[in-house]
């Protein structure tokens, strides 16, 4: 199993990025997920410019 976050999309196309070096994996390669996230990690480059948070809330 390799962990990756979701970096994109395109249309039916995700996009991911590993978090470790991929061994063994090829370009276009099927993923499935192993199970849900108990969280969302959101990063300080969310913030507005002005280091101001988002006024709505997703979800």
């Amino acid at each position: 199993m390799m962990e990756a976050q979701v970096v994109g999309f395109d249309r039916e196309v995700t996009y991911l990025m590993p978090f470790k070096q991929p061994s063994g994996l090829i370009a276009g390669a099927r993923v499935f997920p192993a199970g849900k996230s108990e969280g969302v990690m959101i990063g300080d480059q969310w913030l507005g410019a002005r280091g101001e948070r988002p006024r709505r809330t997703v979800g």
